[in-house]
């Protein structure tokens, strides 16, 4: 429960870091409000898309606000040519439990693993 917890507390912590509130923050990603309320109380997380259009929304403002920031999560572009490579790689992602750092790292290595 603790890895949950420290995960919902970034995502706050980088939300306010760009200067959003909730309802800001959820408009600008394309989500709902309560399934934002749910991702930074712990109650749930986001899916793979969803976080990816969250920390889009905060890079991008978080940049404009602090010149020299390094986006949360830099990816180089996923390029997977099989199909089976595809559903490999879908299932290390959904396998994934840990905090917004051990995501980072772990989404190195899976890019590395499937480049």
């Amino acid at each position: 429960m603790e890895k949950v917890n420290q995960f919902a507390q970034r995502l706050v912590e980088y939300r306010k870091a760009a200067g959003l509130k909730q309802k800001e923050a959820a408009e600008l990603a394309g989500i709902s409000v309560s399934s934002l309320c749910h991702w930074e109380k712990g109650i749930s997380k986001p899916s793979t898309d969803d976080l990816e259009k969250l920390l889009a929304v905060y890079n991008e403002k978080i940049g404009r606000l602090h010149p020299g920031y390094v986006p949360v999560v830099v990816l180089p572009p996923l390029t997977i040519s099989s199909t089976i490579e595809i559903g490999k790689f879908r299932e290390d992602l959904k396998a994934f439990d840990g905090n917004l750092h051990d995501f980072i790292e772990y989404m190195t290595v899976l890019c590395r693993a499937y480049p």
